[in-house]
């Protein structure tokens, strides 16, 4: 009854799963998701709780891949379709428009995008309460950057929260405040941990070469992300600039290029910092490899919350034909 179901492709057996569990809301993304939605609703003679995600085109000034609130994204409708989605819900039995949503992507250190996506938000819900559609919420998202190398800013996150508090409670009528804070409270809550397995030097580069690679570890290849990585054991004080990459056979699979690293020997473990958002949720079994293990450590105690997997594991779901 807290879940908000947010995605651009939802599927009917998604639907009406999310109906028949009674959640929060549906967060519509379509006209044709909000057929579908109708559909799904007068199959289960239910009444479906909706929002909608409107997109507020804000440039977020971030990767984008990443950037998810501009005109050519396919997350989100405009606010002058949202207009007609919501007339069309009001009319409907089976559909009930409780809220509203945007995000506007991910890794932005600025506030002013975000506040101007909800000056933006807020004035299209002045539009909807004179067609006499009141809304419970809204739904501003996330993606508030995360400090992965030293030289991130932080968030200002204290000041943000002021802004938007201040803006709803001069709001014309009272709405719920949602907010999506995931990869902010958790990504620099897990590292992750690779061997180097052999170090190899040509005329141009230095390669650490790790047992972890970009299966394990997806957001350097995938976005050329940042993220720090140090020796476990740093015993050492020389300084070289290397690439470490893992055993995959694409040139992309690398965790770091380029890096300037406390000189490393075979056998060294390396730790990959920021690894608690879109690492273990984004591994994968490409080149046939197993995914690594997790390890709960809270104090002076640690539990292994994931098994590591095994090559068994890999093949269990496969059907051998005649």
């Amino acid at each position: 009854e807290n879940t908000i179901f947010s995605g651009v492709g939802k599927r009917e057996d998604e639907i009406e799963y999310a109906l028949k569990n009674n959640i929060l809301a549906i967060n519509v993304e379509s006209f044709s998701e909000l057929k579908t939605t109708l559909k799904v609703a007068q199959k289960l003679n239910k009444i479906a709780n909706i929002s909608i995600r409107v997109n507020p085109e804000v440039n977020p000034k971030t990767h984008p891949y990443i950037a998810t609130a501009l005109k050519k994204s396919k997350f989100g409708v405009s606010f002058k379709d949202a207009l007609l989605m919501y007339k069309l819900a009001k009319k409907e039995k089976y559909l009930n428009p409780i809220g509203i949503h945007f995000h506007i992507g991910s890794q932005i250190f600025e506030k002013k995008p975000f506040l101007e996506a909800l000056d933006k938000t807020l004035e299209f819900i002045k539009v909807l309460k004179k067609e006499n559609i009141i809304l419970d919420f809204i739904d501003i998202g996330g993606g508030w950057g995360v400090k992965y190398s030293p030289n991130d800013p932080l968030f200002p996150l204290e000041d943000f929260a002021k802004k938007v508090i201040n803006k709803l409670k001069n709001f014309e009528y009272k709405l719920k405040l949602f907010v999506e804070p995931g990869r902010y409270l958790i990504a620099n809550t897990a590292i992750m941990l690779t061997k180097i397995l052999y170090i190899k030097k040509n005329e141009d580069k230095t390669f650490y070469i790790c047992d972890a690679g970009m299966n394990d570890f997806p957001r350097p290849s995938l976005y050329q992300a940042y993220h720090h990585i140090e020796p476990l054991y740093q015993n050492k004080e020389d300084i070289e600039i290397v690439d470490i990459v893992g055993p995959i056979c694409e040139s992309g699979d690398f965790l770091a290029k380029d890096r300037e690293i406390k000189k490393c020997q075979e056998g060294d473990l390396l730790v990959c910092f920021s690894a608690g958002a879109y690492t273990m949720s984004m591994a994968n079994n490409y080149n046939s490899r197993p995914r690594a293990k997790e390890i709960l450590v809270k104090k002076d105690k640690h539990i292994v919350i994931r098994k590591r997997e095994t090559l068994e594991d890999l093949i269990c779901r496969e059907i051998l034909g005649d």
